[in-house]
């Protein structure tokens, strides 16, 4: 069994946001924050592979001077759920710069449990990675 290579990406999705008036002057952009296994292709109704990501969160950035009440009505707006799970073209990921995963040591990693390991410790202890 080849070792995962799990790694994270964030994604500008502010096109897929319908974002309100009064918040289009503060929102800079939405990124979705996803990790996946390098070493893993799923190959699903073509010839191309693909790479399942694991979705872990959004997070919104907003222009300079933005006021902190401002801030916090953005987050509680569209951070509340994190991006899905989904497959993307392995070509439209792989070109992209990622942040490798190797910060810990954890068995799980090399099983079926790795991407929640991933999702924990990403989700509660770093600043999106890009």
């Amino acid at each position: 069994m080849t070792k995962p290579e799990w790694r994270l990406i964030s994604i500008d999705e502010t096109a897929n946001f319908n974002i309100l008036p009064e918040d289009q002057p503060f929102v800079k952009e939405i990124r979705g924050v996803y990790c996946y296994d390098a070493t893993d292709a799923t190959y699903i109704c073509s010839a191309e592979n693909t790479r399942y990501m694991h979705g872990l969160r959004f997070d919104v950035y907003t222009h300079p001077n933005t006021p902190e009440d401002v801030r916090e009505r953005l987050n509680e707006r569209y951070e509340i759920e994190g991006p899905g799970d989904d497959y993307m073209a392995a070509r439209d990921v792989d070109c992209r710069q990622f942040v490798p995963f190797g910060d810990i040591d954890d068995d799980d990693l090399e099983n079926d449990a790795g991407a929640s390991v991933v999702r924990e410790y990403w989700q509660g202890n770093h600043e999106t990675p890009y």
